[in-house]
């Protein structure tokens, strides 16, 4: 499923391995499906599948890798496309609210 994202987007991250990724929103900085995902950082993300993912960015993010097996915080990540939800249109937090009726 292709939400049309484009760098710059919010998203939501609806499927994670991680449970305290769920529900994080974070911004869209590149669409790639590589094998080897660089991130901003410098980090790199193995992605032998070549998914198609986002290059995502966030406070609190939350990874592990095979040299720290325990979850630890980074600001870079790749998510797969099919586990984020666009947060415009229909979605977007601001147009909610503009929705919503003061009693």
């Amino acid at each position: 499923m292709s939400h049309n994202f484009k760098p710059g987007d919010l998203a939501l991250v609806i499927d994670a391995s991680i449970e305290s990724n769920l529900g994080m929103v974070v911004e869209l900085i590149r669409k790639t499906s590589d094998s080897t995902i660089t991130l901003p950082d410098g980090g790199r993300v193995g992605n032998p599948e070549m998914k198609v993912c986002w290059v995502v960015a966030a406070d609190g993010l939350v990874t592990t890798n095979k040299l720290k097996p325990e979850p630890f915080k980074v600001k870079y990540a790749a998510v797969p496309e099919r586990c984020l939800m666009p947060l415009r249109g229909d979605f977007a937090p601001e147009q909610q609210k503009s929705r919503e009726v003061a009693a």
